[in-house]
């Protein structure tokens, strides 16, 4: 089986004595996304099967092909969202797209949502507590307004990808979106 792109940075990343989620780990994400041109390798994210799952969980984060319903009449959407659901419903889910966030945006929301981490171990435990009636009333959390989204299952043109918690911040960094636009 071919390695993942996740499997590949987060090697990478030992090699060259990183530690995650630090300042230095955050600054090594942007010059290596930046000589490796993720844009046109998104084959590399969404063909894991090791990470594949029909079905999403609250707090976790995906990524996944999405063709969005109403596609010739939205102002915008993406293409390729990266999602931390936080309501599951029979046909979908309400989530939080971080693409709609420029890079630096996407990562000061991942922090201030760390209030609301299950733990720090970082492994398959750990996992955002998020629920857009907590969310919207907090001022601080106005910054992901633009962010929610409702996504329906039977427009996934792909698996949803489990993207691990000590690869957040990397995915968050990573220009993997496509929007189109009316």
């Amino acid at each position: 089986m071919a390695i993942s792109v996740w499997d590949s940075l987060r090697a990478a990343m030992k090699t060259a004595g990183i530690a995650p989620r630090t300042k230095a780990a955050r600054a090594w994400y942007g010059t290596v996304i930046n000589r490796l041109r993720i844009p046109t390798n998104r084959s590399n994210i969404l063909n894991d099967p090791r990470k594949a799952t029909a079905h999403a969980l609250i707090g976790r984060m995906y990524a996944y092909h999405y063709v969005a319903k109403g596609e010739a009449t939205l102002p915008m959407w993406d293409e390729y969202p990266i999602v931390l659901p936080m309501e599951i419903y029979p046909d979908g889910f309400l989530g939080l797209n971080l693409h709609y966030l420029d890079p630096g945006a996407r990562l000061a929301l991942i922090s201030l949502l760390h209030d609301f981490i299950t733990n720090t171990k970082y492994d398959d435990s750990t996992r955002f507590k998020l629920s857009y009636s907590v969310l919207n009333g907090i001022k601080k959390y106005d910054i992901m307004r633009p962010c929610i989204k409702r996504y329906l299952l039977e427009y996934m043109e792909s698996p949803m990808i489990y993207i691990e918690p000590d690869q957040w911040e990397l995915a968050v960094l990573l220009p993997y979106e496509r929007f189109h636009y009316n």
